[in-house]
């Protein structure tokens, strides 16, 4: 199963148990939150560009914070440097593929 389906299915679920019983206990849907939370983040995202301060850099597409490349003295980013994570969220980063040299 697929993070994709495994969080329909928790979110299902939750709907199911929250339905039923208003006397369910609150920590049990903040786990199943917690849950479907993680397994988004794990699915890739794109980074987006952001830009501040004349400065054009890489944002979570997720929390929207910076996220940290690695760049060579000539300004090109190293592609073996490219985080897979956000350090904030932990949202899983799919970045482009690089140009193919001909």
């Amino acid at each position: 199963m697929d993070n994709k389906t495994a969080s329909e299915w928790l979110g299902s679920i939750k709907e199911y148990i929250h339905g039923g019983d208003e006397g369910f206990d609150r920590r049990r849907l903040e786990a199943i939150d917690a849950g479907i939370q993680a397994l988004k983040a794990q699915e890739p995202k794109p980074p987006r560009f952001a830009v501040a301060y004349d400065k054009i850099f890489y944002a979570c597409d997720n929390c929207g914070k910076s996220l940290v490349v690695m760049a060579n003295s000539e300004g090109l980013v190293l592609q073996n440097y490219l985080p897979k994570y956000c350090n904030e969220c932990g949202q899983a980063v799919k970045w482009p593929e690089p140009p193919k040299e001909g």
